[in-house]
């Protein structure tokens, strides 16, 4: 998976969201939604991991603020 396509994936559905709450008058967002949210995203991240060969710590790691700097940069960043 590309870069280019893993940004794309990761931004398609929380802008659709964006796009439904404002465009609704009562809008009621359920766990549901956040959950399968949630599971897209660890899903696309997944495949990312895989695609540039990172190992689990690693992605995690990428998750610490200051400390993952380089992991992080290398999910988002990393050309395959």
């Amino acid at each position: 998976m590309s870069r280019y396509l893993f940004w794309i994936l990761m931004v398609l559905p929380w802008m659709a969201l964006t796009i439904y709450i404002t465009s609704r008058e009562g809008v009621e967002i359920t766990t549901f939604i956040f959950l399968s949210l949630l599971v897209y995203i660890v899903t696309i991240v997944e495949f990312r991991r895989r695609t540039i060969g990172m190992t689990g710590s690693d992605v995690l790691k990428s998750l610490v603020p200051f400390v993952g700097l380089k992991q992080r940069h290398k999910l988002y960043f990393a050309k395959p």
